[in-house]
């Protein structure tokens, strides 16, 4: 292990640097991003550990009586060395006193007291440890100080040592005026003091800078097969790169990149192409690019020019470009541009993107877009006089007024803005691939090529583009200095031939081939016309002559010419190569996506694995037919709502609209030629709005009013009375609910934000939504049926009020999908106000047939709530049975933390039971438990099934008293609520308990088991007198598997537990048996697999069904061991059929898992294991002579082993029990871990 003394210090740390850090003998390179700059690398507060330090007396040294020797009768001792709190006082307490305590700070000379404490000692004669009533914090080089003075203290010196005295009487000459002196005679003293030191070790260096993934998520916006979406994620610490796989498909991605759009590689998609004049199509309507487009009917945008391959990454906005204005930006005029990224524009700054070194290009010498600072952007033009002018200037577009930007601005190029989601083709290289000079790839290549292809190509594949890469073809040069047709090293043929291959090495399935395998220049040579020249060419590898003829006769060296024949050959290759690119497996509504982050040097990648789910737009945007993914999240009505309501509904004939990034409205075309300009200033102001809304009114409607914050105010009936918007909510609420009810009647209902949601919002103002008010106190139920239906609201207090009369359906309310509305004007309510929330719903949906109703409730910690690490998914896609049913808040109810309180709301009502996706958590047990135990339950029995798991809980932290106990009653209130609304007998059976790797501990100690024990105890007399239920609560315990891998204990008592329990009260408590025969994640080893997980339920599921047959036991444990001479006989008549030693799933550890432990006596070993009937059967090497005989089953592990069935502690003893899970395995109960002695 490295100390940090031995990583090197680091001045100004910028992120990239990479550190060595020895481990396991060997030096490993680690990046130092995220540790504090100018600090040592590793001075990081998570690198440290809690320590106590003692000043005084040693921290080993026996406290004792005595009189205190030499100088002095006050002691000061040495000065603190780390900061902490003294937070305790060891004392020999010799006689009854108040002894004062004091921090000083400064020169020994005027030392300054900083805090005063006491403590009290009471004579005993004994050495005991007295805690401060507050800590005293101090610093390093602070002084303790025992009968302190009141004010400032002059010492002549700092004593130190391990004298530890103190002294009622003062007589030193360096004190002066103590005061407040102490009443107890002598004590000998020890200061003890908390403080965090740090351990930095190579371990602990390379956790604390690793790279992380969290909260991935991958979310459909529509309900296509195919969906639209996209995948995102958050890394922490500074990866270099990420890679997104989905099938056997990889998209690689920078180390910022964090979110990538689903692709869509229809060839019926719209092109943007990049590259140098060859494909620069700016003064020109049949280049290769355009024809592409026009066989498809496609519209393009095009970035490639003339002589700027190496301004191609800043062109397409694959990197910033950040202008320094030399002014105020007018509103109409220029203002010159005076640095791009910081540097002169010349011709070595790359990033000057107009430049093409030729004076006569003059056309295509502009490129618009939006300036941005500080969240101000600007709709404006980026132009110069020519290819060779370094005199950039910026234009603002029409209607918009002067600016004058505080520093800086980023361009944001419109090339960026609109290249998402297009067949993006790349033709680069001809002007940079060949340095002249040789390199560290060993050739004569340029490897900046590569650093700006991977910089495009990754900011291209996260905006869901399909990219294919048009390799390098030769010029005919052959002149002196830059001949193509000599061979070997140096050569630019050579490096040609190097670079092609390099590209499509590191783009696999990128680089462009012809359906039939050719190359692009085989496939134009292939082209040539049977002209001695033309073959001539081909024989020297070059493109033939006839691609490449003027129209005056002359010939290009490189370019396509030929009447246009270069261009069409150029087309048919590159669309035979989009035909036949292979392609990845397309999106669907299920697709798992593999999210790597890439650390610096030797760290470990992290990998997290999510699911496609569906967004809650995706049905709104499929009905209006845009993508709407950031309406319901967007605090300032951005770009993708404004666009969404210009173009997807159209104002007064508009053909088109431009939109900024801050979704302001910039210039619109209609359709008899007028245009509309809009103000675009980043919050989308008050006159569009009101422009807007005048073309958005229902027939009648008139004369919009809108507030300053763009509310609506009013707009103006038919019959001239006022309809009053919504003006009390900020986000535009109202005027979208306006918006879009106008056109899509009981779909536009909105969020606070002014994002649109599913549901209705009705434009009649005599009709409301009923909507979600905070905080939430209450449910409204439409219950009974027509024509006595009552719309009522269930209340957290436990009222029920009765919101409407039978008289008064149905002319009160009405029920319209999952909207329930009513007259706010109707004085209908009763017993007070009701506080509604947003999810009405109709009826608990409860199958026919059901005359009772059970809640199997689960409790513990991750596992019981389908944690999977950083990969959660889904395995059961809809609900495995009517009769399995939920809260409406989801099987977790929304439940994550311990202080998370459960809320009435997720209680609102029941449903099928449906596995849900969250960024943290995925499959629960609860499906695969349901799939199993409604099997065993008669017909007419439903179960509601939810978990309120937390994961990282310590069973301390689930007694009775705490927050997860009490949603857990609660839960059990709510389900006996819901029940006898539906005239449902009810009960609770059982618990299941899933929890035990928070409290990991050492074999033979037995305080979980009794914390367990009483926990039972508590939840069967509260459920019991809350149900008035006579069976007793029982639990249903899983055993986990995990206890080594992550702490030092091979053994643990805590899955021994359990199942003692369940030996010990088989009516209180049941083994569901031992989780290593199911498969866990890679990443923390703690959690199963999404369908590890199901098949764990699903045994669950199948446990309570043998209980509920009246099997006592239903788990595979020995009962007994009984020894004779050297064999040892197990009783396992509790097996559900036969016994039989399998190897096929759960791999043997040794001895099939099975092994002898005793105190003292002589060396003892299993040396055979054997079946007899119910029996297993051990041969020892040995007749065993010590005490305290035991056999272990699954009980040892090797500490930092994988958990499951082929590593850590497993046994291959199982029954032939014939369920089925859901995947059609056979539940075989294994031999749960256990330790029998005899």
């Amino acid at each position: 292990m490295a100390k940090i003394s031995q990583l090197p210090a680091l001045n100004d740390p910028n992120g990239t640097e990479l550190v060595p850090v020895v481990k396991d003998g060997k030096t490993l390179r680690a990046s130092v991003a995220g540790l504090v700059a100018g600090a040592v690398a590793g001075t990081v507060d998570n690198l440290k550990v809690d320590a106590v330090a003692y000043i005084g007396r040693p921290g080993d040294a026996v406290l004792v009586d005595g009189t205190p020797t030499g100088i002095g009768a006050v002691y000061w001792h040495d000065a603190i060395d780390d900061a902490g709190s003294v937070i305790a006082v060891d004392v020999f307490d010799r006689a009854a006193g108040t002894i004062n305590l004091a921090s000083y700070r400064g020169p020994l000379g005027a030392l300054a007291r900083t805090a005063l404490s006491s403590f009290k000692t009471t004579g005993t004669r004994t050495s005991r440890r007295i805690m401060l009533a507050e800590p005293i914090p101090v610093r390093a080089g602070d002084i303790l100080a025992v009968q302190p003075t009141a004010g400032a203290l002059v010492v002549a010196e700092v004593q130190s040592g391990d004298v530890g005295y103190t002294y009622s009487a003062p007589y030193l000459p360096e004190t002066i005026a103590l005061d407040a002196p102490t009443t107890n005679g002598q004590v000998q003293v020890r200061f003890v003091i908390a403080y965090r030191k740090q351990v930095v070790t190579a371990d602990t260096f390379l956790a604390s800078t690793a790279v992380k993934i969290v909260g991935p998520r991958a979310v459909a916006t529509s309900s296509d097969v195919n969906p639209r979406g996209y995948v995102e994620w958050k890394t922490l610490g500074q990866p270099t790169a990420h890679t997104v796989r989905w099938g056997n498909y990889t998209v690689n991605l920078d180390g910022k990149t964090q979110r990538m759009e689903f692709p869509n590689f229809s060839l019926a998609q719209p092109y943007a192409f990049i590259g140098n004049s060859l494909t620069d199509s700016t003064d020109v309507l049949d280049r290769w690019s355009q024809l592409l487009a026009a066989q498809y009917l496609q519209l393009m945008i095009s970035a490639a020019r003339y002589s700027s391959d190496w301004r191609m990454v800043y062109r397409v906005g694959a990197k910033a470009i950040v202008l320094t204005l030399a002014g105020t930006l007018p509103a109409a005029g220029t203002v010159a541009v005076s640095k791009i990224n910081g540097a002169a524009i010349d011709g070595n700054n790359p990033a000057a993107f107009l430049t093409t070194g030729d004076p006569g290009v003059v056309t295509g010498m502009a490129m618009s877009g939006y300036l941005t600072r500080n969240g101000v952007t600007r709709r404006a033009t980026v132009s110069a006089p020519n290819g060779a002018s370094f005199a950039y200037v910026v234009t603002q577009a029409p209607g918009q007024t002067a600016i004058t930007f505080d520093g800086p601005v980023t361009f944001v190029p419109d090339f960026a803005l609109q290249v998402p989601g297009r067949i993006c083709v790349i033709w680069l290289g001809n002007n940079y691939f060949y340095s002249q000079v040789p390199n560290g790839y060993g050739d004569y290549t340029n490897p900046q090529m590569w650093v700006d292809l991977k910089l495009i190509v990754a900011f291209l594949q996260a905006r869901g583009c399909r990219v294919l890469l048009i390799p390098i073809i030769p010029s005919a040069n052959t002149a002196e200095g830059d001949n193509w047709l000599a061979r070997g090293a140096g050569t630019p043929y050579t490096a040609m031939e190097s670079a092609n291959a390099r590209t499509d090495a590191m783009f696999p399935g990128l680089m462009a081939r012809h359906a039939d395998g050719r190359t692009l220049l085989k496939f134009l040579q292939d082209r040539n016309d049977g002209s001695p020249e033309a073959l001539d060419d081909v024989a020297k590898g070059f493109t033939p002559r006839n691609l490449r003829r003027r129209s005056d006769g002359s010939y290009d060296l490189l370019h396509m010419y030929g009447d246009g024949a270069g261009d069409r050959a150029v087309k048919d290759f590159v669309d035979s190569a989009l035909r036949s690119q292979a392609l990845p497996n397309a999106v669907t509504q299920t697709t798992d996506f593999v999210i790597t982050a890439i650390g610096a040097g030797e760290q470990q990648p992290d990998v997290a694995v999510t699911r496609v789910g569906r967004d809650g737009l995706a049905d709104l945007a499929d009905r209006v037919g845009v993508v709407a993914a950031e309406a319901a999240t967007d605090p300032s009505y951005k770009r993708y709502m404004v666009a969404m309501v210009l173009t997807g509904f159209g104002l007064k004939g508009m053909t088109t609209g431009e939109v900024n990034l801050n979704g302001g409205v910039v210039q619109a075309s209609f359709a008899d030629g007028s245009r509309l300009t809009g103000n675009p200033d980043a919050d989308c102001k008050r006159r569009l709005t009101a422009t807007m809304l005048s073309g958005f009114l229902p027939a009648g409607y008139g004369s919009p009013t809108v507030d300053a914050t763009m509310r609506i105010y009013q707009a103006l009936r038919p019959d001239g009375s006022a309809a009053v918007g919504n003006g009390d909510i900020t986000g535009k609420l109202g005027m979208t609910a306006l918006v879009f009810s106008a056109f899509t009647p009981q779909t536009g209902r909105v969020n606070q934000s002014g994002g649109v949601l599913p549901g209705g919002v009705d434009r009649d103002a005599g009709w409301i939504s009923v909507g979600r008010q905070a905080p939430a106190s209450g449910i409204a139920i439409l219950t009974g049926a027509t024509p006595n239906r009552l719309l009522q609201a269930f209340l957290d207090d436990g009222r029920t009020i009765t919101i409407s009369k039978p008289g008064d359906d149905p002319d009160v309310f009405l029920q319209s999908g999952d909207s329930i509305k009513y007259r706010r004007t109707t004085p209908a309510i009763t017993g007070g106000g009701a506080t509604m929330v947003s999810e009405l719903i109709a009826p608990e949906v409860v199958p026919s047939g059901t005359t009772a109703m059970q809640l199997v409730l689960m409790f513990g910690q991750s596992n019981g709530a389908g944690y999977s690490d950083g990969s959660p998914a889904i395995v059961t896609k809809s609900s495995v049975s009517p009769r399995a049913l939920m809260f409406s808040g989801g099987p977790r109810l929304g439940l994550r933390n311990l202080a998370d309180k459960l809320e009435l709301l997720p209680l609102a009502s029941l449903g099928p039971l449906r596995e849900k996706l969250d960024t943290y958590a995925g499959e629960t047990p609860l499906s695969g438990l349901a799939s199993t135990y409604l099997q065993a339950l008669p017909a007419n029995v439903s179960i509601i099934g939810n978990t309120v798991a937390i994961g990282g809980a310590r069973i301390e932290e689930l007694r009775k008293g705490t927050q997860p106990y009490a949603n857990a009653l609660r839960l059990v209130q709510r389900s006996k609520v819901v029940a006898d609304r539906l005239g449902l007998p009810f009960k609770v059976l059982r618990i299941v308990w899933i929890q035990g790797e928070a409290n990991i501990g050492p074999l033979g100690a037995t305080g979980y088991k009794t914390e367990l024990n009483q926990l039972q105890t508590d939840f069967d007399t509260d459920i019991r007198a809350m149900l008035g239920q006579a069976e007793t609560v029982q639990f249903v315990c899983a055993q986990i598997s995990s206890w080594f891998n992550n702490t030092a204990n091979a053994r643990s008592s805590t899955p021994l537990a359990c199942l003692e329990l369940a030996l010990q009260y088989p009516t209180r408590f049941a083994c569901s048996g031992p989780m290593y025969r199911f498969q866990f994640t890679p990443a923390s080893t703690l959690h199963l697999m999404p369908a590890g997980t199901n098949n764990h339920g699903a045994m669950i599921g199948h446990v309570l069904g043998r209980l509920d047959a009246g099997v006592l036991q239903p788990y595979l444990a020995a009962k007994s061991a009984t020894l004779s001479g050297n064999t040892v006989t197990l009783d396992y008549s509790l097996a559900d059929g036969a016994l039989v030693l399998d190897t096929s799933v759960v791999t043997n550890p040794g001895n099939y898992g099975f092994e002898f432990g005793q105190t003292g006596g002589n060396a003892v070993t299993v040396t055979n294991v054997a079946i007899t009937g119910t029996n297993v059967v051990l041969t020892l090497s040995a007749e065993p002579t010590g005490t305290a005989r035991w056999i272990g089953v699954a009980l040892t592990g090797a500490v930092g082993a994988l958990p499951g069935p082929t590593t850590g502690a497993r046994a291959c003893l199982r029954d032939t029990s014939t369920q089925q899970g859901p995947d059609g395995s056979y539940l075989h109960n294994y031999a749960g871990h256990q330790q029998l002695f005899f």
